[in-house]
């Protein structure tokens, strides 16, 4: 009936009219959102349908791009991501899906190394940490990434030099005594040189500790005692090694004092090779008090046996002095045979 066709076209009319509102909102929007669509209007109802779905698929691919720059790039720097977003925006009127897609990937890529970086930085504070640097942050933020990248080369070498110091600090308190408490400077940069005077006072104690070690060595070396090869030991812990050296020393000095009493031993006529024999062995590296007592043992014997010779041969050769001789050469001729006899005896 006519009445049934009526009613269909309005139906159709009212649909018409819904769908041509729907496409003025859609160019409305569109062309809000910087988009330049209003061409769309002059086409007929079906293509500018067609061209409204295309337009919104490339929006919505807009919007995702859009959200990434927030959410991936505009947390570590606001002005590389206005870049990007003057990129998105010189494409708002590129039916290209390719550029769109291109610069989706540069923003993840871009996003994904930032993550890292900042990942990296944060790891090396955590180290720091563990070793016992005390910083202003335990954890930096995206937007302080790009400052700390810039600081850190200088900041890595003020961090080694205080650890350095602390693990000598360590080293030496533990080898000397009456040590500077520094505790309250390990781990805080601002009081490097806090930390860098005690240490190198306690250096300075090391040191003079190992001059007076190899002082006393080559003392006694000089003197011709044959010493063990303390230039190691010494080198590694000279508070030990002089401490070790102290309670040697007496030893040495008594192995000394045995050689220079040996050596005021009368050994012109005899004797000689018996007391270079002792000197020797005072003189080797491993002659310890059993060495020294016996040679102190022998020094009387030594020094009677030795010295009734000499005084033998004294006594005979000033005898000739009583005899009268007729000639000189019967008196050179009884010197010899005195001398010779007082020697054989």
């Amino acid at each position: 009936s006519f009445a049934e066709i009526d009613r269909s076209l309005t139906e159709i009319e009212e649909s018409e009219a819904r769908q041509k509102r729907a496409v003025y909102a859609a160019i409305e929007t569109l062309m809000s959102d910087g988009y330049d669509v209003e061409y769309i209007s002059e086409l007929n109802l079906v293509d500018a349908m067609q061209e409204i779905a295309q337009r919104q698929k490339l929006h919505n691919l807009h919007e995702i791009i859009r959200l990434q720059i927030i959410d991936e790039i505009a947390d570590y720097d606001g002005q590389m991501a206005e870049r990007y977003e003057l990129q998105r925006k010189a494409l708002l009127n590129s039916e290209d899906e390719g550029e769109l897609d291109s610069l989706a990937k540069q923003i993840y890529a871009m996003g994904i190394e930032l993550k890292k970086r900042l990942s990296d930085i944060n790891l090396q504070i955590a180290e720091w940490e563990e070793a016992g640097v005390v910083l202003s942050s335990p954890k930096i933020a995206p937007k302080e990434m790009f400052e700390w990248e810039t600081n850190l080369p200088e900041l890595s070498i003020q961090v080694d030099e205080h650890l350095a110091l602390v693990e000598r600090y360590e080293y030496f308190s533990d080898r000397l005594d009456d040590v500077n408490t520094a505790h309250q400077f390990i781990g805080y940069l601002q009081h490097t040189e806090a930390l860098r005077v005690i240490v190198e006072d306690l250096e300075l104690r090391w040191k003079d500790a190992e001059l007076e070690c190899l002082s006393i060595i080559e003392q006694y070396q000089n003197q011709g005692l044959e010493m063990d090869d303390w230039g190691a030991q010494i080198a590694q812990d000279p508070v030990n090694c002089l401490a070790v050296i102290n309670d040697k020393e007496p030893i040495w000095q008594s192995r000394i004092d045995c050689i220079n009493e040996l050596l005021r031993i009368d050994v012109s006529f005899d004797g000689q090779s018996e007391v270079e024999k002792r000197i020797n062995l005072l003189k080797e590296i491993d002659a310890g008090i059993d060495v020294i007592e016996d040679t102190k043992i022998n020094l009387n014997d030594l020094e009677k046996s030795f010295g009734k010779k000499v005084a033998e041969l004294v006594d005979g050769v000033s005898k000739l002095d009583r005899i009268d001789f007729n000639t000189k050469e019967e008196a050179d001729a009884a010197n010899l045979r005195k001398m010779i006899l007082a020697m054989s005896n």
